[in-house]
């Protein structure tokens, strides 16, 4: 099976791939190619790219099929075992509940397993969390909504990057001091390849 992890983001080949072009341009004075060498060759190779793309859509289709067929299976499988697993707890409870009529501490115990009660006593138990979060900021003083509020800080990235700017090999803020935690980065370019699907026949 192929390790997916090893597979680049598109976009990340692309400026792989433009960056060693430039870097052959540079040395060499042109890009090494070993099949598009004019436009035509050009046009084939993204007639290639198109068919390349129409093929993974369609092995992706016939893979989500046989997915499909075997979760529907395996849901199948699941619910009908599921059933039978209710009745069979639907019965124990049952038993051992007309046991416990007799026995109020009546606990069933054989190899295949343990049937128990335990008893629970009153508890808070919070079921809407945003309503009990309204109540307290609208009920509670200061002090004591500090003590039940946590306060999660978030750094809110667009602002802070505005408030920043590039200065050499550092970013500095509006004092000139440099940032700790964040990085120049430096100017590129990018390449966009796009296949046209409509030229390729299926």
């Amino acid at each position: 099976m192929m390790d997916t992890s090893d597979i680049k983001r598109p976009g990340a080949v692309l400026d792989d791939q433009l960056e060693n072009a430039m870097d052959e341009i540079r040395q060499f004075g042109a890009a090494d190619t070993k099949v598009v060498t004019d436009v035509g060759s050009a046009d084939w190779a993204l007639r290639k790219l198109a068919e390349l793309d129409r093929e993974d859509k369609e092995d992706q289709e016939e893979a989500s099929k046989h997915i499909t067929e075997w979760t529907d299976w395996r849901d199948h499988m699941l619910e009908s075992r599921q059933s039978f697993r209710d009745f069979l707890t639907h019965e124990l409870t049952a038993y051992a509940t007309n046991k416990r009529v007799a026995d109020p501490k009546y606990k069933l115990t054989v190899p295949g397993g343990v049937v128990s009660f335990t008893h629970y006593k009153p508890k808070v138990a919070v079921g809407d969390a945003d309503a009990a979060l309204k109540f307290v900021k609208d009920n509670w003083d200061e002090k004591e909504q500090a003590g039940v509020i946590k306060v999660t800080e978030k750094l809110q990235l667009t602002p802070f990057k505005k408030a920043l700017k590039v200065a050499g090999d550092k970013v500095v803020d509006a004092d000139g001091q440099p940032v700790e935690g964040v990085m120049v980065e430096p100017e590129h370019e990018s390449i966009s390849i796009k296949p046209n699907s409509e030229a390729v026949k299926a």
